[in-house]
């Protein structure tokens, strides 16, 4: 019976040595030793368009939460003081108001950066040359602009379309161009 047992994985009876085996892989590590390293990343491999609209995405909620927190504080200490509350009635509008207000500008432009991000991987599956980058972030930011705004209106969402076309030509041609920001984007 215990001859048996001992043979259970491959490793021999009461004779063999346990001193070489690996206790995690129950492996001999002579096996595993390889001539050169080996890693799981290849240093060329580079992040694609989705991976970065995840990035961009959580970023745009994170600096719309912030923001609209910001304002929300200084708007929830201008009105709890015009009004005269005091204490904990105080804090609780100003804290009201921060919540309110960061919650709301962190949706917005979070899914403002999910409707360019999501636009933009769209019209890169369809053309990948690299000499159409800056022209599918123009044409993402204008669509993006006028579907955000296209609830109020054909006038609305011209506007809208304009203020994206604007933006993401500022993103385009200005910023990412830019030496010092061009190798974080």
């Amino acid at each position: 019976m215990d001859e048996r047992r001992g043979n259970v994985f491959g490793l021999g009876g009461q004779q063999s040595s346990f001193k070489q085996l690996s206790p995690y892989l129950n492996v001999d590590p002579s096996i595993l030793q390889a001539q050169a390293p080996e890693f799981l990343m290849d240093q060329e491999m580079t992040r694609g368009k989705l991976e970065n609209s995840f990035t961009a995405i959580g970023t745009g909620l994170f600096i719309g939460a912030a923001g609209g927190g910001f304002y929300g504080l200084f708007d929830g200490i201008r009105h709890a003081s015009s009004s005269g509350m005091t204490g904990k009635l105080k804090q609780t509008a100003i804290l009201n108001s921060t919540l309110k207000s960061g919650s709301s500008v962190g949706n917005s432009l979070g899914a403002i950066t999910f409707m360019y991000s999501g636009l933009y991987c769209l019209m890169s599956l369809a053309y990948e040359e690299a000499e159409y980058e800056d022209a599918k972030s123009c044409l993402s930011g204008a669509l993006t602009g006028a579907l955000y705004k296209s609830g109020g209106g054909l006038k609305k969402a011209g506007m809208g379309g304009a203020v994206g076309l604007g933006l993401s030509a500022v993103w385009s041609f200005a910023i990412r161009k830019n030496d010092a920001v061009a190798s974080y984007v």
